[in-house]
């Protein structure tokens, strides 16, 4: 029976599936994306990993060395692999490649980092590839102001 969604995986968008699909993607994405640019470019597979723990910051207090901490216990660890595209040449950075995750979309900490990293790429001499494949959250901006569309790709 043909899918009754042409096009698209509407459970995609789902914890469980969203992760493996990320993790597979982008290596994929990398292998053939690597055979058109070579022999001048190369393509590396980066990972942001993000870490939530059971506490948050405070303001410190000066205490006297030695001194015993108790560290938070981690409760998340997310690993969102991202593509980078380098000259042979002089091994700089010309392009990202970023797939857009929830954690990048949903209002938070998260979505204030990912945005911030964004904007140093833009202003920079890096060309961004952002692909967006949530249909949930909010768009990234400028893509917000375009008319409604179920996936996005921002060059």
């Amino acid at each position: 029976m043909p899918s009754p969604f042409p096009g698209m995986n509407p459970y995609l968008e789902q914890p469980a599936v969203w992760n493996d699909f990320h993790q597979r993607f982008l290596p994929a994405a990398a292998e053939l994306l690597a055979a058109q640019v070579v022999p001048d470019y190369f393509v590396r597979v980066g990972e942001h990993l993000y870490s939530r723990d059971a506490w948050s910051a405070r303001g410190g207090t000066a205490v006297a060395a030695p001194a015993t901490v108790t560290l938070p216990e981690v409760i998340e660890v997310e690993r969102l692999p991202y593509l980078e595209v380098i000259d042979r040449q002089n091994e700089q950075v010309v392009t990202v490649v970023e797939l857009l995750s929830p954690s990048n979309k949903k209002a938070g900490p998260d979505r204030e980092d990912y945005l911030a990293k964004r904007r140093r790429l833009l202003r920079s001499d890096v060309s961004l590839v952002e692909i967006d494949l949530l249909r949930a959250h909010r768009r990234m901006p400028p893509l917000d102001l375009m008319p409604r569309c179920d996936y996005c790709v921002l060059v």
